[in-house]
């Protein structure tokens, strides 16, 4: 049996988690915490998003987009993925 990954409590407790927050600007979901990921999808400006984690500076916010502020150019792009939280502003 492989072993439970080790989940710090301190970022679930955190509360930024579940905080609500628009994109200011159009940006690029990225599959990891660095502009050197791949772009998996966009949020587009003014789109509500919900903070699901942080990398340990907290520049990066693994987001879910909740709402789109137009419609998806591509239907097929992921609405979860890191964003850089300079470009969110919070509810």
């Amino acid at each position: 049996m492989l072993p439970r990954p080790v989940v710090s409590t301190e970022k679930i407790s955190d509360p930024l988690i579940g905080k609500e927050a628009h994109a200011t600007t159009d940006l690029n979901i990225r599959s990891g915490p660095n502009a050197d990921q791949p772009k998996i999808g966009l949020v587009e400006k003014q789109s509500q998003v919900r903070i699901l984690s942080f990398n340990n500076d907290r520049t990066w916010y693994e987001i879910q987009v909740t709402a789109h502020g137009r419609a998806k150019a591509d239907p097929n792009s992921s609405d979860h993925g890191w964003v850089n939280r300079k470009y969110l502003v919070f509810n």
